[in-house]
């Protein structure tokens, strides 16, 4: 008689715990489809942050050689400068010196 109040009991403690295991495997394989596309969204930013990372090295070294282009062409651009001034000196009156003296910088 016991044998037979007890056995009702224990299958709805079965049935709960089989939904509650069903519902966990629903929740796991939710969690599985939302690790691979974390891994997905990890992967393409981690392939971002290595093309900016060469486009910055690109642009670093890019920088540095229009710098040095940039100041062997300004020491060009005063020597020639300094022609035109030994030029103007020798070639033109005071008056045109002192007009012109102004544009030196």
């Amino acid at each position: 008689m016991i044998f037979s109040l007890v056995e009702p009991l224990l299958l709805v403690a079965l049935a709960a715990t089989s939904a509650v295991a069903l519902m966990l495997h629903f929740r796991l394989r939710r969690l599985d489809a939302y690790h691979a596309d974390y891994q997905r969204i990890l992967s393409e930013t981690s392939r971002a942050l290595d093309a900016a990372h060469d486009a910055v090295a690109r642009l670093n070294g890019e920088g540095h050689n229009v710098a040095h282009l940039l100041g062997e062409r300004i020491e060009e651009a005063n020597g020639l400068l300094a022609i035109i001034d030994g030029k103007l000196g020798r070639s033109q009156p005071e008056t045109v010196r002192r007009r012109t003296a102004g544009f030196d910088a």
